[in-house]
């Protein structure tokens, strides 16, 4: 997703103005979860055959492992259509995400980090 995505989803949360955002936010939550968790899977599997830089891929693979665990524990905080069938999910809850996506971001930044080192 990269940083600049992270920092745009998160200023749509903070002006969504109506319910046509939770469909998407919803979405888009799961398979950022969906995603690192098989780059993680992938990456721990691949580690072994490139030598001295696998050591960076399988660190890459544990700040994935960490922000799939942080996101999972956040999902609560992501508000589903059911649940808010006529109003706006609270601000609070958005918030709440927010500080999930944000620390989402900075483990990803971690894993861009090692993956670099590792080309």
């Amino acid at each position: 997703m990269g940083s600049r995505a992270f920092d745009l989803w998160c200023q749509n949360l903070r002006s969504a103005g109506d319910r046509s955002y939770i469909h998407p936010n919803v979405w888009t939550y799961i398979c950022l979860i969906d995603a690192r968790a098989a780059a993680a899977r992938y990456l721990r599997g691949v580690a072994p055959e490139y030598g001295p830089p696998g050591k960076s891929l399988v660190s890459a693979a544990e700040f994935f492992e960490r922000e799939v665990r942080i996101l999972t524990e956040g999902y609560r905080f992501v508000p589903a259509e059911v649940s808010f069938p006529d109003s706006m999910p609270p601000q609070e809850m958005r918030e709440r995400q927010i500080e999930v996506l944000m620390k989402a971001k900075t483990l990803e930044e971690q894993a861009i980090s090692e993956l670099e080192k590792a080309l």
